[in-house]
């Protein structure tokens, strides 16, 4: 329960800060006003161009992650799996 409340909260609450130091020139204001969030949302949200950066980047990163070579390692034995070592391609390896 913990770490769902701070999945929730910790997001939530850099949106508020964010809409404070944006719209609010860093003032804080009530944030159950819902006003407040009607008129901040608008803000907080990214650009078309920014979306399509981000996405091209996570594109850019899994071709690369799946289609570089690199060198195969086993990982340690896992215990739930009864002692089965885990193959892992550590294509970063300099």
């Amino acid at each position: 329960v913990g770490v769902a409340l701070l999945m929730i909260g910790f997001p939530v609450l850099m949106s508020y800060l964010f809409i404070c130091l944006g719209s609010h020139a860093g003032h804080l204001k009530n944030p159950f006003d819902m006003e407040f969030w009607s008129d901040g949302l608008r803000t907080i949200f990214p650009s078309w161009r920014a979306i399509k950066i981000y996405l091209g980047f996570n594109a850019f990163q899994y071709v690369t992650a799946a289609s570089l070579p690199g060198v195969k390692v086993l990982g340690l034995p896992v215990p739930s799996l009864g002692g089965k070592q885990l193959e892992y391609l550590c294509n970063g390896v300099a």
